[in-house]
């Protein structure tokens, strides 16, 4: 994927889609808080909004916390 000149290379953990909308789960092993984490699934996003018109919506998942997430990005 290429956004504004520059190549991002990744790997989305899980997508699930539905007939109207995109959920992007990112699992982690413990700390969610982590900036970083946030500007990833905002590179996993823009890539889906190219390729499509559904909503779509973000999350993290810690393994080790057994937490979910949802981020705004």
């Amino acid at each position: 994927y290429e956004e504004e000149e520059s190549k991002i290379d990744g790997v989305i953990d899980l997508i699930i889609e539905t007939n109207d909308s995109i959920y992007i789960i990112d699992y982690k092993l413990s700390n969610l808080d982590d900036i970083a984490y946030t500007k990833q699934l905002s590179v996993y996003k823009n890539y889906m909004m190219r390729i499509s018109n559904k909503r779509i919506y973000t999350y993290l998942y810690s393994i080790y916390k057994q937490e979910f997430r949802k981020i705004i990005c």
